[in-house]
């Protein structure tokens, strides 16, 4: 089991730095586009974003569903039901 967990969190671990990494790029590119014709600008930025948006998508569904398997790992879920009580 401890070999599913790994991977888990290995898959964890990914999916954060895509989704975070992706941000960071686009903050690069944005900064760097300063000199740059606004309207030109703003169609690139889109371009870009447009582009990243399917990936971000997948990154955020990939790091709930595996936070919730880590959740499940450590068993946080094992007196979920206790408030309902």
């Amino acid at each position: 089991m401890e070999i599913i967990h790994q991977w888990i969190r290995f898959f964890h671990l990914l999916a954060a730095v895509t989704w975070i990494g992706g941000f960071i790029f686009i903050a690069v590119i944005a900064s760097s586009l300063r000199g740059v014709d606004p309207a030109q600008r703003r169609e690139m930025l889109g371009m870009i974003g447009r582009r990243f948006r399917g990936l971000s998508w997948v990154a955020i569904g990939v790091l709930i569903v595996t936070g919730i398997g880590n959740l499940a790992f450590l068993n946080a879920f094992e007196d979920f039901p206790a408030f309902l009580s």
